[in-house]
């Protein structure tokens, strides 16, 4: 390789620039000083090219004459290396011309000493950065320590490492050197003792390494380097750089790159220690909050998704010496998407926090929280006695997300569901755990919500049950497989048919019912596209009965997640448009719960009744919104619930109730509609009570739209 292919991608720290400057200023007059910081600023690479090529400009002139021991070394994937590019200095060390050099390994070149030099050079390619180190070297009956600074540079053919060393084992430089390097470095270092038994004490030491340990100079001399290095990490004097934890004066606790190399004078009897201690608090203070950012989530700080295996799956382990139940409970919030699209995201962060810190203090120093994402939730606690204290945690889950949240001066209300699965196998899967955590707690969403449901085998099957049913439904939306059957609405004073109910039917062998379709379509975001696909439906079923003369206007039943759409109104539209339909021929209904005074679906209602459709309140007086619902939405009609319906000739309650209903809805202007009625005694007491009209199997079941004509006239003779 052409070493004038070589360029450097990692930039020299400054502080070891000044070192190196100083360096080359120490070996020799011979050296002058602006090539002493060309090499230094130069660092590895900037001057190999002038020496490989040995094109014969200045800089290489004076390379070549000059003591700095300049080389290139290319590793392949597997650590095996030879040196590419060598300058003439390194030749004359060797008792090699450079061209000898080139294309040899480090072992070949250095015997004994090749391994270390190979060690010091992958630490360099791991770390990505400039590095120091001291390397001994035998050849031609003598032995050199050299100081090298080792970078990795860029190359064509793979990973590569540059080295400038400097000799520093003659007697007659040392001591300049050290001194020199002692008083102007910035780098801190220290000169050790060296004896029989190991590393000694501090000699000397420069301004930078008093600066890091927080001791005046005067104080460290005598003292043992290793009395600062924090008991779980130890000095080795190996030539390698490792990170060590260093306890300063003042008992502060820092991170260093720290290399301590034992160096022997060619002309001189004793020996000595050079440690360098390079402080790497900041680098290891950034890693730890990246790392905390990758597996805590950034609103709550609990344990992420992430890393909720990895910690449950120690849990597991040690149920192997406890003995005892291990819990874990899934908690999804009931009516969180309501306080994001009614009081926006920064008060949902807000309630996410605060549930965070309940659980949290809920499961204390027993288990752990995790946050999966939105607003679920996995507990897990450890050491419990009994299968059924799960429970009992579960309720106290309850309890404690019902008191209300305290959002910028708001009092905010939310429920929670709560699956929970335990066991005391502690070779049970972290993963199977949380899977059927989430089962029960999908069980106790489907029972009502806010409540606790415990893992029972059959909700696998359930699940595989869902699952069929989301795949059907799926295929079904894809392929425009999606009809509706039509239930009539018929006026109590003269029997006639004043609407029909649209109701979705799928087909699916087994068949499925549809209320399982319609659920697994909210559960999966996939309710916009049921909607869509059911009004085309119905628009095609009108135009049909508009061709044998009928006029028939249909009620949908809407969700809340579709009037949530800042665009529902106006997509709609489109889709009536372009069928070239009358827009007062379509009623849309929206379910009695709490959740209506969402100012999404209410504005989405208005601009539907503006258009010119018609609107309606489905299961009035049985979810909770009650008068109100009728006080902000534009409804032409309320439709009382089945549950008022249905005991209507036994109850004394129930025809009080529906009565009152009956006399709000008229006289604010609104029609009222029985819904679930059965029986005749039924239909007599509700036109006694003034209701308007009537819809169940008193009329007749769902039918296809192929048979509405034939209701119609059957209707019409009664």
């Amino acid at each position: 390789m052409n070493a004038g292919n070589v360029r450097s991608t990692t930039p020299v720290d400054g502080a070891w620039f000044v070192v190196f400057a100083l360096t080359a200023l120490a070996v020799g007059e011979w050296l002058s000083l602006s090539l002493a910081f060309t090499l230094a600023a130069v660092a590895v690479v900037a001057v190999i090219p002038a020496i490989g090529a040995q094109r014969g400009d200045r800089l290489g002139d004076a390379l070549r004459d000059s003591a700095a021991l300049v080389t290139i070394t290319e590793y392949d994937v597997d650590g095996e290396g030879h040196v590419v590019c060598a300058s003439p200095a390194m030749g004359r060390l060797l008792g090699l011309e450079p061209e000898e050099i080139i294309g040899r390994s480090w072992g070949s070149l250095l015997g004994r000493h090749g391994p270390l030099m190979v060690e010091q050079d992958l630490a360099v390619l791991d770390a990505g950065a400039q590095r120091v180190f001291t390397v001994p070297i035998s050849a031609q009956g003598h032995r050199w320590t050299l100081m090298a600074s080792k970078s990795p540079v860029d190359s064509a053919h793979g990973r590569a490492v540059g080295m400038v060393a400097l000799d520093i084992g003659g007697h007659r430089h040392r001591d300049r050197l050290l001194r020199m390097m002692f008083d102007s470095s910035p780098v801190p270092m220290a000169r050790l003792a060296v004896d029989a038994t190991g590393i000694g004490s501090i000699v000397d030491t420069n301004q930078a390494m008093a600066d890091l340990l927080e001791v005046p100079i005067t104080d460290l001399r005598g003292m043992v380097l290793d009395d600062f290095i924090d008991p779980r990490d130890h000095l080795v004097a190996d030539g390698l750089s490792r990170e060590l934890r260093v306890v300063t004066g003042k008992t502060e606790r820092l991170w260093v790159q720290g290399t301590v190399s034992v160096l022997q004078a060619s002309d001189f009897d004793g020996a000595f220690a050079i440690a360098v201690l390079e402080d790497m608090t900041a680098r290891r203070e950034a890693e730890t909050r990246l790392l905390r950012q990758a597996e805590h989530d950034a609103l709550t700080g609990l344990p992420n998704r992430y890393v909720l295996n990895s910690l449950l799956a120690a849990a597991v382990s040690r149920l192997w010496t406890s003995g005892r139940v291990l819990a874990v409970l899934f908690c999804d919030l009931d009516g969180f998407k309501g306080v994001n699209d009614t009081l926006g995201h920064g008060c949902g962060d807000a309630v996410l926090v605060q549930a965070s810190g309940r659980l949290a203090r809920e499961v204390g120093d027993r288990g752990f929280v995790s946050r999966l994402g939105g607003d679920e939730f996995v507990v897990v606690a450890e050491g419990l006695l009994h299968a059924r204290d799960a429970r009992d945690l579960g309720e106290r889950v309850l309890s404690v997300m019902r008191e209300p949240f305290d959002i910028e001066g708001r009092e905010v209300r939310l429920g929670v569901s709560v699956g929970v699965a335990v066991t005391t196998d502690p070779g049970a899967d972290p993963e199977t755990l949380v899977r059927r955590a989430d089962l029960a707690m999908y069980s106790a969403k489907t029972a009502g919500r806010n409540r606790v449901a415990e893992y029972e085998p059959s909700l696998e099957r359930a699940a595989l049950s869902r699952q069929y049913v989301l795949a059907q439904l799926r295929e079904r939306l894809a392929t425009g497989a999606v009809g509706v059957h039509y239930q009539p609405i018929t006026g109590l004073r003269d029997g006639t048919v004043s609407a029909v109910e649209g109701l979705v039917r799928i087909a699916a062998d087994p068949p499925v019912p549809a209320v399982d379709f319609i659920r697994a379509a909210e559960d999966n975001g996939l309710m916009p596209e049921l909607g869509r696909r059911v009004l085309e439906a119905v628009l095609r079923d009108q135009a049909a009965w508009a061709r044998q003369g009928l006029r028939l206007r249909v009620h949908l039943n809407t969700s809340l997640g579709q009037l949530c759409s800042d665009t529902f109104a106006e997509d709609i539209l489109a889709v009536v448009t372009g069928h070239d339909a009358d827009p007062s021929l379509l009623c849309f209904e929206v379910a009695d719960t709490p959740q209506l005074h969402d100012g999404t679906a209410i504005a989405n209602l208005n601009r539907l009744h503006e258009l010119g459709f018609r609107v309606g309140i489905d299961g009035f007086a049985a979810g909770g919104c009650g008068l109100d619902a009728v006080k902000v939405i534009p409804a032409d009609y309320v439709k009382i619930d089945r549950s008022l319906i249905s005991d209507l000739a036994t109850s004394r309650e129930d025809p009080v109730i529906v009565q009152a209903i009956v006399t709000v809805a008229h006289d604010l202007g609104r029609r009222a509609i029985a819904t679930g009625v059965e029986t005749q005694e039924q239909v007599r007491i509700l036109t006694r009570l003034g209701c308007d009209e009537v819809q169940g199997f008193v009329n007749s079941a769902p039918t296809p739209p192929e048979a509405v004509a034939q209701l119609l006239e059957s209707s019409s003779r009664r």
